[in-house]
């Protein structure tokens, strides 16, 4: 089902952005991988990765935190317990980018456009954040193909930064009819937007909107809860989570230009195509 699904081709983009790093692999595993797997090989993998590792631990809601850590402080604790530590495996900066075009039993075409982008720990991050939302959600792809050239039905990007590399991918649906119109389209719209100049009233707008869609989504507390886990694995601290905003608010129109320019490199794009059936 997943080879039928937009998934596998966000696991085609990964595969292109991020040979030869666990990030390019699937999440569901192989018909191989999955073989492989035996009672003794998951108690190895247990004992090695999770058994007396510890963790961090983080709690938000309506309760009192020091009651529940002297739980955690006896089951966590002692000399048994060892630090576990994350590889130092980094994502490899990309020589060129890769084409994959397929076809699907949908009406519709489906595009991704992929390019690496910073990790969590990076300073980048923040322009990064204003970029995705000068360039998606309502910003310049949406204006420029949605709505003027009325050329796709959704378009977005998005930003996903780990702690060993990121990416930032653009998405467009359309008819089939369309779909080279799009890619040509999105194409020449982020080169506009690196090429310049960006307004300051266009980036105080993106700006706001990075700001204010951070503060919707950590009305989930489970979204709450994985960015401070993030910051914590990247080494930021809780004040990785709680200075986001205010970091963002340092975003200027220079910075945008000068991250897009080192993004929106389409000789290092991974473009997935996948061609809908026409009517």
């Amino acid at each position: 089902r997943r080879k039928a699904s937009e998934a596998n081709a966000l696991d085609l983009v990964h595969q292109a952005l991020f040979q030869g790093s666990s990030y390019s692999a699937n999440g569901l595993g192989t018909e191989a991988s999955l073989a492989d797997i035996t009672p003794d090989s998951l108690l190895g993998w247990y004992n090695e990765y999770v058994k007396n590792r510890k963790p961090f631990v983080v709690i938000i809601g309506d309760t009192k935190g020091t009651s529940l850590a002297l739980h955690f402080v006896k089951e966590f604790s002692g000399s048994r317990m060892q630090d576990a530590k994350i590889l130092e495996a980094w994502v490899k900066p990309l020589d060129k980018g890769d084409v994959i075009e397929q076809s699907w039993k949908k009406s519709q075409s489906l595009i991704f456009i992929g390019f690496q982008a910073p990790p969590v720990d990076d300073e980048d991050g923040y322009a990064v954040t204003v970029l995705e939302n000068l360039a998606g959600n309502l910003g310049r792809l949406s204006q420029e193909i949605r709505y003027r050239l009325g050329a796709a039905h959704e378009v977005s990007v998005r930003y996903e930064p780990r702690l060993r590399g990121g990416s930032l991918i653009a998405c467009a649906t359309t008819n089939v009819e369309n779909e080279a119109m799009v890619l040509k389209a999105i194409r020449e719209e982020m080169l506009r937007i690196a090429a310049g100049p960006n307004t300051y009233r266009d980036c105080r707008s993106a700006v706001n909107a990075a700001v204010g869609m951070y503060g919707i989504l950590n009305q989930d507390r489970f979204e709450q809860i994985r960015k401070v886990v993030v910051n914590l694995l990247a080494g930021k601290g809780i004040g990785g989570f709680q200075d986001f905003p205010a970091a963002l608010q340092n975003v200027n129109e220079d910075d945008l230009s000068e991250i897009a320019i080192r993004i929106f490199q389409m000789d290092k794009a991974a473009v997935v195509r996948m061609h809908g059936q026409a009517d």
